[in-house]
């Protein structure tokens, strides 16, 4: 009876080869593109989480404060960017100052990224927003946040509905 010792590994041919990266070929041509916009939209809801985090900072000091714009001071005067990241990230008193008494706040732990420039930086008034030279553009008058990318801008308008003009002034449909 002869019997073989040792058979030799089956090794795959060149049609097996060929199906499987065929294969491969078309699944990555259906998944990448998939991937691609979830990352788009995971990017464009990370922007709108923290514009709603600066928002809701700006209304919350506003309503502590008894109707005080988060970029006015007492007289309704703008205040400069230093003032209002103190106002966000610091305990105030009623006026929106840390002297003395400072029950209110703080807003929030740090200013959000604007994940279209990378910057966490404010700005109040001047240029419009879109100028791309801060993380975020704030009305002093309105209270209201804008991000200072024009792709930002575009971001918040479409995903909640704003009336968001490159200016900074929102009213929000309900």
């Amino acid at each position: 009876m002869h019997t073989r010792a040792d058979p030799s590994p089956r090794a795959f041919s060149l049609v097996e080869l060929v199906i499987v990266v065929a294969i491969l070929a078309i699944i990555g041509a259906i998944a990448i593109p998939r991937f691609g916009a979830s990352a788009g939209a995971a990017s464009e809801s990370a922007m709108l989480k923290d514009w709603r985090q600066l928002q809701t900072a700006a209304e919350l000091f506003a309503a502590e404060h008894a109707g005080l714009s988060i970029g006015l001071d007492a007289k309704d005067s703008p205040i400069d960017a230093n003032a209002v990241t103190v106002r966000l990230l610091e305990q105030t008193n009623q006026l929106g100052t840390t002297s003395g008494d400072t029950p209110f706040g703080p807003y929030l732990d740090k200013i959000p990224f604007n994940r279209e420039n990378n910057l966490n930086t404010l700005r109040v008034d001047g240029a419009d927003a879109g100028a791309g030279t801060h993380g975020w553009r704030l009305d002093s008058a309105s209270g209201v946040f804008a991000p200072d990318t024009a792709e930002g801008v575009s971001i918040i308008k479409n995903l909640t509905g704003a009336k968001l003009d490159l200016g900074g002034v929102a009213e929000l449909i309900p």
